[in-house]
């Protein structure tokens, strides 16, 4: 498992290939001004957006939740970006298998 918190940056939290479970906690307190964090895929070339979360610009706190798996190929990375110091997402990700299917257990786990 790995947890990350991203604030005012651009982080690539996963560039290896597999499938992953990921958590996605987005806090924002704005005083004012637009702001915004994404989770991205990209491949280098070409990047989508998997979700943006908005920030008030008339001011306010505002906290999302997502949970969701994605499959990362060859030559592709997730990357979540935070718009300020006061917006930030904390990431947390775990692979559950690799990319050609194979279920990878927890590191705890013992049979």
């Amino acid at each position: 498992v790995t947890s990350t918190e991203i604030a005012n940056a651009t982080t690539t939290v996963i560039n290896n290939t597999g499938f992953f479970k990921c958590f996605a906690q987005s806090g924002a307190i704005n005083a004012g001004g637009a702001g915004s964090q994404e989770i991205r895929m990209t491949d280098g070339a070409t990047t989508k957006v998997l979700f943006d979360f908005q920030v008030n610009p008339a001011g306010g706190v505002g906290q999302e939740f997502v949970e969701f798996v994605v499959c990362v190929g060859t030559g592709q990375s997730v990357v979540v970006v935070s718009g300020g110091a006061a917006q930030p997402i904390r990431f947390v990700s775990r692979q559950i298998a690799s990319i050609n299917g194979e279920l990878v257990n927890p590191t705890a786990l013992t049979t």
